[in-house]
């Protein structure tokens, strides 16, 4: 129940008073001059909101009505790690209240214009109360309704990695995401790491950044999320992670007048994942084989004369395939692809014709080939260091590698180029060295 201050008239307690009290209140009233205090009746029941709609702009809140309402009151908050309300100062909300039983708007005053836009807020989370009211006061708040805008949330982590699988080759892995502890004030991350479909890791910690312990060879998946003792965030993205493995590379069959029905090869990958082949030529694809148990396979039909581009991929149970081999490509009936050229170098050292730190390389004239792409790298990080692809000659020296006084060591790979665009595989590579002292190149 709810009390007014403000004072009545003898007739009014009257009229609210059984018939059997009126005369000794009468008699009170006169004798004793007392100033009485009407009691009031507010809303009793609380507001049940039934559903929370969107337009691209406008959030919809509708609820039941409630008995003895003239009108209602919200109160919305901001869910998140840190919550925080909507300013409920009556000079910052100035259409807080409504006499439907529906809400429609994209925001609440002037500083909170657009706090209740889907569009400005994609993936945004909210949280609502309401409260049916009258001249004689508030009803309670009912329950709270949490909602969720469309679009993807501000809390699920963005993982650091350029896709969403990838070959740890060792017995341990490593994945940092954006920390939402220094983003938006979330308390800590927990990890999920399961295997086989069974959660092997359940962790909680504040770092973004989690390196997992020795783990057995297989395929593992990732999740990481944010929380706070106010609120469980959104799980990042899932991420597939082949442990003890490297990536399959297709080997196979011979890349010039391979036969019509060509046995395609591979080496291994994760044991007991089953791979994917796709062959293509100009004209589009011609083999898209799944579930394949081996690391061969040999088309049940022959292949027309021409050139072929070949990929293959490990797809896991989990339904998140592995990424693709690099392409390889192989010609039937025909000899059009340009072959792989052996690299030679020569050392340059102090007093010779050429420079000192510049790299002197040859190779072998290549059949089908009309250019050539040298590709040097730092082979401690493996930054690109040079990458030509105009060479027509069969010998290049490079510029100058590194400043007077700095050495270095690198490596270098050549493939040839045919007339179509057609790329042998890379030759094997050649480790070289700068010296600092004297800047020799020499092999390493």
């Amino acid at each position: 129940m709810k009390y007014s201050n403000k004072s009545t008239t003898l007739r009014t307690i009257l009229r609210i008073l059984p018939k059997q009290k009126r005369k000794r209140r009468y008699q009170a009233q006169l004798s004793e001059q007392l100033e009485c205090r009407l009691l009031l009746v507010a809303p009793q029941d609380p507001v049940i909101v039934q559903s929370v709609d969107f337009t691209d702009r406008i959030t919809i809140v509708d609820w039941e009505p409630v008995a003895d309402a003239d009108f209602y009151d919200m109160w919305f908050t901001v869910v998140a790690f840190d919550p925080s309300p909507v300013d409920r100062d009556p000079f910052e909300i100035d259409e807080n209240y409504v006499t439907d039983s529906r809400f429609e708007g994209e925001g609440i005053g002037s500083s909170w214009s657009q706090i209740l836009s889907p569009l400005n807020y994609p993936g945004g989370q909210r949280r609502v109360w309401v409260r049916a009211a009258n001249d004689d006061g508030f009803g309670p708040w009912g329950p709270s309704v949490n909602f969720t805008y469309p679009g993807t949330p501000e809390t699920k982590p963005d993982l650091s990695v350029t896709r969403n699988s990838f070959y740890g080759g060792s017995d341990s892995f490593t994945v940092s995401w954006t920390s939402l502890v220094e983003t938006q004030l979330a308390a800590r991350h927990e990890i999920w790491v399961s295997k086989d479909g069974q959660r092997i890791v359940n962790e909680e910690q504040v770092e973004a950044t989690y390196t997992s312990g020795t783990l057995d060879p297989g395929i593992y998946r990732f999740w990481v999320r944010g929380e706070s003792d106010q609120l469980t965030g959104a799980w990042s993205d899932g991420l597939t992670i082949a442990v003890g493995a490297t990536p399959p590379e297709v080997t196979g069959p011979v890349q010039n007048e391979a036969p019509t029905r060509p046995e395609i090869s591979w080496s291994a990958g994760v044991p007991g994942v089953p791979y994917q082949l796709w062959v293509q030529n100009e004209n589009g694809v011609v083999i898209n084989e799944s579930g394949i148990g081996g690391t061969s396979f040999t088309p049940g039909s022959d292949l027309a004369d021409g050139v072929y581009s070949a990929w293959v991929r490990q797809v896991p149970a989990s339904g998140q395939p592995l990424p693709w081999s690099s392409r390889y490509q192989f010609a039937v009936g025909q000899s059009r692809l340009p072959e792989v050229p052996v690299l030679n170098f020569t050392p340059n050292v102090n007093g010779d014709a050429v420079e000192d730190r510049r790299a002197i390389f040859t190779w072998n004239p290549a059949a089908n080939a009309v250019r050539y792409e040298l590709f040097i790298s730092n082979a401690h990080n493996g930054n690109v260091v040079l990458r030509r692809a105009d060479i027509t000659d069969t010998n290049f020296t490079t510029e100058t590698l590194a400043t007077p006084g700095e050495g270095g060591s690198y490596r270098a790979w050549l493939r040839s180029l045919g007339a179509n665009g057609e790329q042998s595989l890379w030759s094997e590579f050649i480790a070289f060295g700068i010296a600092s002292d004297t800047g020799e190149v020499l092999l390493t």
